[in-house]
């Protein structure tokens, strides 16, 4: 553990980092819906741990513990001297939380091309099992190491059981961006509608 990760916080930082976190939040969330009692409820029980959790690494594992209340794979809160990033900033993708005949699991969404998921062969559809051999299992996230490789376990369409190797590059500036995503993708469709070529 180095000096940063073992530095104390003061109680005052820790309130006004939590609030800001909060507020954040309330301006920015996608699913203002998921801010209601329950989650306020959530909050005040997890506010004691987070405001009495002495170290960054403490208090990054306390507040991400809250956050994973919104079951949302879009979520994440990080030390800046952590080595790890939230799925979506590390794979490029995002995935929803559903019910599969493995039980509760997150099945893949958006995947983007040139990123680590779909560079590993993962598709929108795909279920993850386990990642470096740990069963996750919703409202669990998997979390990656920037800069390391890391064993993944999906079930396709074909309902086969794959592993597959997530590489995770460490994003070159200071924002956890490991690879812009192509927001728009065009390629020529053979054989469609009598042999007339379609861009989607």
């Amino acid at each position: 553990m180095n000096e940063a990760q073992s530095a104390t916080l003061s109680a005052d930082q820790r309130k006004k980092v939590l609030d800001r976190v909060l507020s954040a939040l309330q301006k920015r969330f996608y699913a203002p819906e998921k801010l209601n009692g329950d989650w306020k409820a959530a909050v005040e029980r997890h506010r004691p741990l987070i405001e009495s959790a002495n170290t960054p690494a403490d208090f990054e594992k306390e507040v991400s513990d809250l956050l994973k209340e919104l079951q949302t794979s879009h979520l994440g809160f990080f030390h800046r001297s952590a080595r790890r990033a939230s799925s979506r900033a590390a794979l490029s993708a995002t995935y929803l939380e559903d019910e599969t005949e493995y039980g509760k699991r997150w099945i893949f969404q958006d995947v983007h091309a040139g990123g680590a998921a779909s560079t590993a062969g993962i598709e929108p559809g795909d279920i993850l099992l386990r990642v470096d051999d740990q069963n996750v299992i919703p409202p669990e996230h998997p979390v990656f190491t920037m800069g390391e490789k890391t064993s993944v376990e999906v079930v396709g369409a074909d309902e086969k059981k794959r592993k597959a190797i997530v590489d995770v590059a460490r994003p070159k500036g200071k924002k956890l961006h490991f690879v812009e995503p192509k927001l728009v993708e065009a390629r020529h469709l053979n054989d469609v509608a009598q042999g007339i070529g379609m861009a989607i």
